[in-house]
């Protein structure tokens, strides 16, 4: 489906089931421009009067509120099972995966803390025992 309002640059691919509608009750001006050398995914839906840049590809199944730049390549949230022999799972909120994320990091930055300080004695052992050496073993 393509708007009546809709401005399509050339060289622009639309696989099967793209839609290029707007939203509400709006008159005028009120469907995607999609610039030069665009490609739309199947089912992709453009939606109100936002800009597709140039160069820029819409993954099948997309959903686009927004203007996407040009060279930018968008696609959709994966499917993620909800429901398991008719139990509800729990839902991951991007905040429980942040959480989950600061922890991980902060676990790898005392990592990475205790390998510096090993090194850091392992490099003034070194330095102690070579200044130790007699003269003959240094050569």
């Amino acid at each position: 489906m393509i708007g009546e309002t809709c401005i399509i640059g050339d060289h622009v691919t639309l696989y099967q089931g793209v839609t290029l509608g707007a939203t509400g009750k709006t008159t005028g001006n009120r469907h995607p421009v999609l610039q030069n050398n665009v490609v739309i995914g199947a089912g992709a839906k453009i939606i109100g009067r936002i800009t597709i840049g140039h160069d820029a590809r819409i993954g099948a199944g997309s959903v686009i509120i927004r203007d996407v730049p040009p060279y930018t390549t968008m696609v959709p949230a994966a499917a993620h099972p909800v429901r398991y022999r008719n139990h509800k799972l729990p839902v991951l909120t991007l905040e429980g995966l942040s959480d989950r994320i600061d922890d991980e990091i902060r676990h790898i930055r005392f990592s990475e803390d205790r390998l510096e300080r090993k090194l850091r004695c392992l490099e003034r052992r070194k330095r102690s025992v070579s200044s130790q050496e007699p003269e003959r073993l240094r050569h």
